[in-house]
């Protein structure tokens, strides 16, 4: 770049004695650049007309016209001088004066410039707005191609840039010389110009004819801000580094120490928190970061983010999941910083230290420094990573042989257990699993889950790293913490040149894990074909079973692998084989709804109707999923579709309960039975628990669950709508109990009996009522329902509404009062015995002595119903004795709760009773009644408390003994069992036949709505039972 007096650019005696001429463009000379080209307009003492008129004195008359052309062209040229004259002074009037006479808006004076440039250049933005809106030309140049904003740039006029550049005046426009507008800035030291100009897209790389770009002025200049302005925009990317950052970066010393002469701290950090140092190192500019050290730049300084020392960025600074990664190695730098005493052992956050950073990038001079200069070669990060364990990772052969020759162990595990070896295996590092091996690593070193470097290997499929161990003596069973063996692996991967090495090593094929599975079984599992061929031609055992029994052919099945089914049935694996729970292939692949195997397993003769310990054929399993295609399938290839297990179930049982209405309609039109069958055990029936119920249809199941499809069905195929279980319910009964009024509905329209009772007497209303079911309640009677229906009983709604049974129940006989004994054996025994409960119930007089044959037949009709509390009770009998107390505690709280109700109108019903019943004893209280009932509830949990222990006992002393005592000996409490579930029903579900109209059943559960329901369709308040109560 040309200097002043033809120099060669050279910056004369330092930054701060630089001369004002940068790349010819000199301030001082007016025919250099703009300032010149302003001068230059400047009204000359005498107007060039005037010499013309004093020339033209002694022309010839002729000349005459063409002296008054010459002289309105001058006229034109005043006036257009004038105008400029008028910009540049700021005068805004005699601009628009101007304009108004047509005066041309981009007129302009020799040097080519016009108003637009002249105001620009001194800063009257209000004269600049005006001629901008009135249409000058933004970007018009001078003869030199300066435009305005190269101008008002040059000057500093920051307002007059902005005005410039929101009319779109090209920002990045070169001059003849190459100048852009930021370059003049730049020279100039306009540094909030080159901000506002870089912001707007300035290029700060665009140079002049000379090759200066700004920066190059800027620093040429002495120019210390814009140089700073200028380097942090240069960053690339997201992050934007600080001007010492750039120029170590960049090497250039020239700028930082321009830098660093007025601000002095050398370690500025950067948002990141790192220093110029730690990027210097980090590109290996080793002149910067003398500079830098030179300059009092902490060598070990930490970075707040990445806590790396700048030693580590001599060799790294690239972020992975470790927090640290090597990314690049400088050793002059390392050293550099190595002698001014940085810490070869500085580690970070994670534990790295350089030297494991070093290894990772394959850095041998680094390594070799690091150790000279005291690094630890057994250093370890968090996860317990030695330099070893990195260089055999990235596979760094001749670090991995130095770090051998200078001491490194072989075998330190990591965290997680894995020595060098591991990781080697796991990177496929078959050179440095060699020279490991012949340094005397441990080829079967056990890894945290006993994982070996065989079994590493036999996942990745590297059949050459597997030889290699197996030469080495590994063993090649050895087993993981789950008992896979790399065979195992191998099969579950899918690496047949990895099972097949194994295999030719004597791999074991019968080798189970610890759900028993054999490697057959894992390819099977994973659809692995080839691999299931390979193990099939090595006489793997075709129908291996796992713990559960399953076969590798239940497995495929399962997981729908076609092609794996095939093959095992092509090799004679059986598809009869049954799992420990009875299932056969066929019942996993109907379950599954697997369409393709289940074809297949049929065509290998699977039997449609095999059943599985429970009696499920696959048929019954798919008709509970739903799947139509399957049930079609099966009931084509001679499937029974009214086959029961052995609890009773038929296939359309399970389809009703879970309304799969298209897999009905095939069972049906089939054969399927759906009237009454011989027996049903519904395990969602009732409380919960098994309860053992007879000639349940499938309607009565559709309508118990609110299957509403499934009732159409059933009753389009002729199922009867009147069908009683034992206990005389209809599918009426069912759906009322169960408040479905949809299925109330549906029923009562195809002609269900209203008025049917069950045994006990209870209507669809009574069932209705007593679920508090106030839709289907209103649906019942809206069909004419009898509102005062009685049952077998006649007690009263008032009876119900206070409960008043519980009651009953405890009053003492005045008969029995003189031969109370102190025994509380005795007395516990007639709590329980039958005859003493009933004679409490209905006292054994003339009048009530038909009613007391009435019930006992009851009880011994009924005695099925108590086979689920017998049930309960033998759950209960297996408990600790604190245990088994808790129900009988809960029975005497819910009794009391009941008694609680109201206890004013408890005591006056009390004597009401007494009176009606002609008892002679005093009136008890209701504190007394609790007492009664309180002491009772005890003493009959402290008889069963002692049974519990003493059955117990002989239970686990000596089951055949103890059935003996049980039936032989202990016989009357084996009744007692029987009978005191029942009672404890009776006094908590009285409802279920002692609360007799629906207007009791209402009441007695305190349902508001349905009792102002029924008494709104004139139900008898005052119905009285046969005491007249």
């Amino acid at each position: 770049m040309p200097v002043e007096n033809g120099g060669s650019g050279d910056v004369v005696g330092g930054a701060g004695d630089v001369v004002g001429v940068v790349g010819g463009f000199d301030l001082n000379d007016d025919s250099k650049g703009v300032v010149g080209e302003i001068k230059s307009d400047e009204r000359p003492d005498k107007t060039e007309a005037e010499k013309l008129v004093a020339q033209s004195n002694g022309t010839k008359n002729g000349e005459v016209r063409q002296t008054s052309e010459l002289a309105t062209s001058n006229k034109k040229s005043d006036t257009s001088a004038s105008f400029l004259r008028a910009a540049r002074a700021g005068n805004l009037e005699k601009v628009l004066e101007f304009l108004k006479s047509n005066t041309d808006i981009n007129t302009c004076n020799p040097n080519g410039l016009n108003a637009l440039h002249l105001a620009s250049k001194e800063g009257h933005a209000h004269v600049v707005s005006e001629l901008l809106e009135r249409g000058a030309n933004v970007d018009a140049a001078t003869k030199k191609g300066n435009t305005a904003l190269h101008i008002a740039s040059l000057a500093g006029q920051e307002d007059i840039v902005r005005i410039l550049v929101e009319h779109n005046a090209g920002v990045n426009l070169q001059s003849q010389n190459g100048f852009t507008p930021l370059y003049m800035a730049a020279q100039e030291n306009h540094d909030t110009v080159v901000r506002y100009l870089l912001a707007h897209n300035a290029n700060q790389s665009l140079a002049t004819e000379d090759g200066f770009t700004p920066l190059a002025v800027a620093l040429q200049q002495g120019h210390d801000k814009v140089v700073a302005v200028l380097l942090e925009n240069d960053t690339r990317g997201k992050v934007r580094l600080p001007a010492l950052h750039i120029a170590a970066k960049k090497d250039d010393t020239k700028a930082a120490a321009l830098l660093l002469h007025t601000d002095h701290n050398p370690d500025v950090t950067s948002k990141s928190g790192f220093t110029p140092l730690h990027i210097a190192s980090h590109y290996g500019n080793e002149n910067i970061a003398a500079l830098l050290i030179q300059r009092g730049a902490d060598v070990n300084f930490v970075a707040k983010v990445t806590t790396c020392v700048d030693v580590y960025c001599a060799f790294v600074l690239t972020f992975v999941l470790t927090f640290i990664a090597p990314h690049c190695g400088h050793v002059r730098v390392a050293k550099l910083l190595l002698d001014r005493k940085a810490d070869a052992n500085a580690r970070a956050l994670n534990g790295f230290t350089p030297l494991h950073i070093a290894c990772k990038k394959n850095r041998i001079k680094v390594v070799e420094l690091l150790l000279k200069h005291g690094a630890s070669i057994e250093a370890t990060t968090e996860s317990g990573l030695t330099p070893l364990h990195v260089a055999a990772f990235m596979g760094c052969m001749n670090i991995v042989i130095y770090l051998l020759q200078h001491g490194a162990a072989a075998d330190v595990p990591t965290v997680r257990g894995e020595t060098p070896l591991h990781l080697a295996a796991r990177a496929n590092q078959t050179d440095i699993i060699r020279i490991l091996l012949r340094n005397g690593a441990q080829v079967d070193a056990r890894a945290r889950e006993q994982q070996t470097a065989l079994h590493i290997a036999s996942r990745l499929g590297n059949s050459d790293i597997v030889v290699l161990l197996l030469q080495h003596g590994a063993a090649v069973d050895a087993t993981t913490k789950d008992h896979y063996t790399a065979l195992h692996i191998a099969a579950k991967e899918g690496q047949e040149d990895v099972a097949t090495v194994l295999l030719d090593q004597g791999a074991s094929l019968t080798s189970t894990t610890k759900k028993g599975l054999t490697p057959l079984h894992l390819a099977a599992k994973y659809g692995n074909v080839k691999m299931a061929k390979l193990l099939l031609q090595k006489d793997a055992p075709v129908d291996a079973q796992g713990k559960n029994g399953v076969t590798p052919l239940h497995v495929a099945a399962h997981y729908d692998h076609q092609n794996v089914a095939l093959l095992l049935l092509d090799n004679g694996a059986s598809p009869h084989a049954t799992a420990k729970n009875g299932y056969t292939p066929l019942h996993i692949a109907a379950r599954k709804n697997q369409m393709d195997i289940a074809n297949t397993l049929l065509e290998y003769g699977a039997k449609p109707d095999a059943e599985s310990k429970a009696g499920f054929t696959p048929l019954h399993l798919t008709a509970q999923e739903g799947h139509t295609d399957m049930c079609s399938l099966l009931v084509e290839q001679g499937a029974s579709a009214g086959k029961p297990a052995r609890n009773g179930l038929t296939p359309i049982h399970l389809c009703a309960q879970e309304d799969k209405v298209g897999v009905a309609a095939v069972l049906v039109k089939n054969g399927a039975p759906h009237q009454i069958t011989p027996l049903h055990v519904a395990s969602k029936w009732g409380k919960g628990n098994m309860v053992l119920f007879h000639q349940i249809t499938p309607l009565h199941v559709a309508s118990k669950w609110g299957k509403g499809n499934m009732v159409l069905l059933l009753l389009d195929k002729n199922a009867n709508i009147d069908a009683r279980t034992r206990d005389g319910l209809t599918p009426l009964h069912c759906a009322a109990r169960s408040g479905h009024e949809t299925v109330v509905d549906m029923l009562l329209e195809k002609g269900a009996p209203i008025t049917g009772k069950t045994k006990n007497g209870l209507a669809p209303l009574h069932m209705a009522s007593q679920g508090d079911h106030v839709d289907a309640a209103r649906i019942l009677l809206y069909h004419k329902a009898p509102v005062d229906d009685v049952t077998v009983d006649f007690l009263t709604s008032l009876h119900v509404a206070v409960n008043i049974s519980g009651i009953q129940n405890q009053i003492p006989d005045t008969s029995s009062e003189g031969n109370k004994t102190s025994n509380e054996e005795t007395k516990v025994k007639e709590q329980v015995d039958p005859d003493t409960v009933f004679e409490k119930i209905c006292p054994l007089d003339g009048e009530n002595l038909k009613e007391y044959d009435s019930k006992k037949r009851y009880v011994e009709h009924n005695i099925d119903d108590s086979l689920y509390n017998f049930q309960r009770n033998l759950d209960w009998l297996m408990k600790p004795p604190r245990d088994a107390i808790k129900p009988v505690q809960e029975n005497f709280l819910r009794l009391k709760s009941k008694l609680q109700i109201d206890v004013a109108l408890l005591e006056s019903n009390l004597i009401t009773i007494i009176e009606t019943k002609r008892l002679t004893i005093p009136v008890y209280s209701a504190d007394q009644v609790y007492a009664n009932v309180s002491l009772d509830m005890e003493r009959a949990a402290l008889q069963m408390e002692e049974f519990a222990g003493a059955l117990r006992m002989i239970l686990v002393t000596d089951v055949t003994l103890g059935l003996f005592v049980v039936f032989l000996v202990l016989w009357p409490v084996l009744i007692w069992l029987l009978v005191t579930p029942f009672l404890r029903d009776y006094l908590d579900k009285r409802d279920s036949y002692r609360l007799y109209t629906p207007l009791h059943q209402a009441a007695q559960q305190g349902h508001t709505q349905i009792v102002n329901l029924l008494l709104e369709h004139n139900a008898e308040p005052n119905a009285e039972t046969k005491v007249g109560d």
